[in-house]
């Protein structure tokens, strides 16, 4: 019994989407050609997305050359100081 009320139902409601379907697509059909119209006037943007895939598993922190500085080169320090509540600016 459970499967015969299954079936009736399965048919119900193929026959509401068959039929809602029916008012549905012309409704649908016409926004994606109004929208392909539109698309024709306009012009075409184009989005690239670039990935950067890194082929090595080590940590990324590690990659850094540990070799010894080049002659010449400057070695900088950034420290950051917080300002004197007093308003001293230096």
């Amino acid at each position: 019994m459970d499967s015969i009320l299954t079936l009736i139902a399965l048919f119900v409601i193929i026959f509401i989407i068959v039929h809602l379907s029916q008012w549905f697509i012309p409704i649908i059909l016409l926004f994606l050609f109004i929208f392909w119209i539109i698309s024709l006037f306009t012009g075409r943007r184009h989005v690239y997305v670039h990935t950067f895939k890194n082929e090595s598993n080590d940590d990324p922190r590690q990659q850094q050359s540990n070799s010894a500085p080049k002659h010449g080169a400057i070695d900088v320090e950034y420290v950051e100081h917080e300002d004197e509540e007093n308003g001293d600016n230096q």
